[in-house]
């Protein structure tokens, strides 16, 4: 599926954000995300790189997602930042984004993404008082991206996918 070769933060970047405005998405943040996270959990035990990232986003718009698993609950708190920006390996994508999918329900459940688009898109505080200023996979890569500059970094990590999937929620 990526048509090109991705080695570097800058090409993943680059592809990332392309397919993200090329893309016609019709379905709700969650569903992509539990999209998303059925693909990284069947790759878990793969060496993260940045070409697996770039497959498993683009992937993630075809994919059907799973049900909603009500264990997803579970996490009702998000991952601090610390843990987000210091941990490498998979535990922490696993955390967090059953977190997001989790919240987004609950947000879902409880009306929150019902309000109108232009007041959700200023940010709105979900019933887990974490905020959220992006609904749509579209938004949500590119604010994940925002103001990052690429360094041509080779090398990965879960990690770097984690703090991707933090600035999605919560940059403006």
């Amino acid at each position: 599926m990526v048509d090109r070769i991705i080695q570097n933060d800058a090409q993943f970047m680059e592809f990332v954000l392309e397919l993200s405005h090329n893309t016609d998405y019709n379905k709700s943040l969650e569903l992509y995300l539990s999209a998303l996270w059925k693909l990284l959990d069947e790759k878990r035990n793969s060496p993260p790189t940045w070409e697996l990232f770039a497959t498993l986003i683009e992937k993630a718009y075809i994919e059907e997602a799973p049900p909603f698993d009500p264990a997803w609950l579970d996490f009702s708190v998000s991952p601090d930042s610390d843990r987000i920006f210091k941990e490498t390996d998979f535990a922490i994508v696993q955390d967090l984004i059953l977190f997001q999918i989790a919240d987004l329900h609950r947000m879902s459940e409880a009306g929150t993404l019902s309000i109108p688009v232009m007041f959700l898109y200023t940010g709105v505080e979900s019933p887990s008082k974490s905020y959220w200023y992006n609904f749509h996979p579209r938004s949500f890569w590119s604010c994940a991206f925002g103001e990052r500059r690429s360094t041509g970094q080779t090398t990965c990590n879960w990690g770097n996918f984690a703090v991707l999937l933090k600035f999605g929620q919560e940059y403006e």
